[in-house]
């Protein structure tokens, strides 16, 4: 396999990920198909880190060409459905439809039909795309993203949360505390996997429903884990003991972690948070679980958050809970508690517009709402500058890397 034929490729869906978020605004307003469209951005942007691994590892299985040769057809396909789009919007801001009105609900150029066609071509790719992602299961392929590993220490979750900055979610915890605390519930494990896209709010939720005084009343020990790319059991296990024994894990080999572990929850009725989970590897999963389940009592929980449809299929006992992004006056809010500290009352109204058009462009998820309203707030940056920014576009953003010096300080100017 040449080296050129992985490199042409890993271009090709980059450029297809470069062309989902420049009409990201039309898929969601004039289309209203951002949600297939959020799952082919996904996996495109999971089959790109794998082609990034082949060219870093110089892998040369040569099987590993008709995989890439139908990477390229179904990547193909994204492009024309995009292509289709924009010229179906340009004929219609044209108005070239048929004269009369029974004529153009019976054409091609209605719009519920149109939308309804697209749909279906997007599901038609998307079920391509997952093919493709079982396929590089065959070549031990791996969606390892080397850049986000070297981040990981420094994106760390813990559970402390101060819920009287958390808007909007209320509902979302009832029911979560509700399907762990459920008295009806048999299972001596059961599994609740949090789903959502990156920046959505899923590890704030899972902070919110850990500290509630009804969750720390039912559950007799409660531990928080931040799992990330590397599941690694003998880590996961030494990490549980640590939290239940408040003191650090006094033994390195596995084995003797185990018959801690059991020792420490044996009898008990635990949950336990296991943040930002992308293991895919069922194996690994059954290890843990099987564990855990030696040592656990009736009603015991664990609670996963992940980005991954995947993953959370391959976890969950109960149905996956699926986090929204928020609504928008809640995403005010929240901006602005952040955005207006160092802005005078009488100056506030010529920044409100600016405000609130900064907050439409992060789409209802808290992470940028928080990341840019603590940058307007700092007022070391023009609010004009963050608002015409495609910073929010950037994976550099969603790795949590976002920083002042992103935006030039220097033109601090009024809009």
């Amino acid at each position: 396999m040449e080296v050129l034929t992985v490199a042409a490729t890993a271009a090709l869906v980059k450029s297809m990920i470069e062309k989902l978020d420049q009409l990201w605004k039309d898929l969601i307003m004039f289309w209203d198909l951002d949600k297939e469209c959020d799952i082919t951005k996904d996996m495109l942007t999971i089959i790109s880190i794998v082609l990034a691994n082949i060219e870093k590892k110089f892998i040369t299985n040569e099987r590993i060409c008709p995989w890439l040769s139908q990477l390229q057809d179904a990547t193909y396909d994204v492009d024309d459905f995009l292509d289709d789009l924009q010229i179906e919007k340009q004929r219609r801001s044209k108005g070239k439809f048929p004269a009369g009105a029974v004529w153009d609900f019976l054409s091609s150029n209605n719009q519920v039909k149109f939308h309804y066609k697209m749909v279906k071509k997007i599901k038609r790719i998307n079920t391509r795309l997952d093919k493709s992602m079982e396929e590089k299961r065959k070549f031990q392929l791996i969606e390892r993203n080397f850049l986000m590993e070297e981040d990981i220490a420094r994106r760390e979750t813990f559970s402390i949360v101060d819920e009287s900055s958390v808007y909007g979610r209320k509902e979302e915890k009832r029911k979560i505390i509700n399907l762990l605390t459920k008295d009806k519930d048999k299972d001596i494990l059961s599994v609740l996997p949090i789903v959502g896209i990156g920046g959505v709010g899923k590890t704030t939720l899972a902070k919110i429903v850990y500290n509630d005084k009804e969750i720390k009343k039912y559950f007799d020990r409660i531990a928080w884990i931040y799992v990330s790319m590397k599941f690694e059991l003998s880590k996961i296990l030494e990490k549980i003991i640590e939290c239940v024994s408040k003191k650090g894990c006094d033994v390195s080999y596995i084995e003797a972690k185990v018959n801690k572990l059991e020792t420490m929850i044996s009898g008990t009725r635990f949950l336990i948070v296991l943040d930002d989970v992308w293991n895919e590897d069922a194996i690994k999963w059954k290890e843990l679980t099987t564990i855990l389940k030696c040592a656990s009592t009736i009603g015991s929980k664990i609670l996963v958050t992940t980005r991954s449809e995947r993953v959370a299929k391959m976890v969950g006992t109960y149905d996956q809970f699926r986090v929204d992004p928020l609504e928008f006056e809640y995403c005010w809010k929240l901006f602005e508690e952040l955005a207006f500290q160092y802005v005078d009352e009488e100056e506030k109204e010529s920044f409100i517009n600016i405000g609130k058009e900064i907050i439409r462009k992060c789409k209802g998820l808290p992470f940028a709402v928080v990341h840019l309203g603590s940058l307007a707030g700092s007022m070391e940056v023009d609010w004009c500058i963050i608002r015409d920014s495609n910073i929010w576009q950037t994976m550099e953003y969603w790795d949590g890397k976002m920083a002042l010096d992103t935006f030039p300080s220097s033109l601090l100017f009024p809009c």
